[in-house]
């Protein structure tokens, strides 16, 4: 669950619930371990994954409804050969997926979890840091040469933790359809920033916000997507998310 971590502690610390569905147990050449987590907000928000591509639309949908009953349910999913073949494993397999409803109620004890991996962090920070910073290079190299995306850049005299990775898409792209085609590879991309800020309820009627007609922010909105680009991927997993975002943006 760590690397759902952060989104979900966001949404706990806004006394928000969500739904989050967990990895118990596997059978055969499953596509995720157990432990992988899909976490799925009241809005409809999804961070990770539980499955590669195999079941996650049913699991997203069985997240929603959790959030909405307040009931846990347990759930076995059987993945086929050929959707196995798909993401690229051998042979299909069982999942057994527990769902449940979490907020700061039903779960106070996240916080301190949050904190307690957080804490140990701090110390190697600055080669965290690094770490992301040479990720985004080389993904600022691999996909220099796709006209379809333009690469964030970091203006002269400033220093950036890449926190995240966030591109552009060019116009005409579908990107939920990219997002789904990356998935179904194994590769988790987000849209941390789906919309303006008066476009969410605690900031709709707010009196310090101010809401105007702004064409140029709700277009990157719907066009940003984030990549993977934390400190623990490889030089192999680096080319993989470059190649499956070429490979989704060609197929879209």
């Amino acid at each position: 669950m760590r690397d759902i971590l952060d989104p979900i502690a966001k949404w706990w610390d806004s006394g928000e619930t969500f739904g989050l569905a967990t990895v118990v147990r596997t059978f055969r050449s499953a596509p995720r371990e157990p432990g992988a987590a899909l976490a799925v907000s009241h809005e409809g928000e999804v961070t990770g994954s539980v499955s590669g591509g195999c079941v996650e639309g049913a699991v997203y949908e069985l997240a929603r409804e959790v959030c909405e009953t307040g009931r846990p349910v347990l759930q076995t999913y059987g993945v086929s050969d050929d959707d196995a073949l798909a993401v690229g494993l051998t042979c299909g397999g069982i999942l057994h997926i527990f769902v449940e409803p979490v907020d700061p109620v039903a779960f106070p004890e996240l916080g301190d979890v949050a904190a307690a991996i957080a804490i140990p962090q701090m110390e190697r920070l600055d080669a965290i840091n690094a770490s992301r910073r040479a990720n985004a290079g080389v993904l600022s190299s691999l996909l220099a040469g796709n006209p379809s995306v333009t690469t964030p850049c970091v203006p002269a005299g400033r220093g950036h933790v890449w926190h995240q990775y966030t591109v552009l898409l060019s116009p005409g792209i579908d990107r939920d359809r990219v997002v789904a085609l990356m998935s179904s590879c194994g590769v988790d991309a987000g849209v941390y920033y789906p919309a303006l800020v008066w476009d969410h309820d605690a900031y709709r009627h707010h009196p310090n916000v101010h809401r105007d007609d702004t064409p140029v922010a709700r277009d990157v909105a719907s066009r940003c997507l984030s990549l993977p680009v934390h400190p623990g991927l490889s030089a192999h997993d680096l080319d993989r998310v470059a190649e499956a975002l070429s490979a989704a943006i060609r197929a879209a």
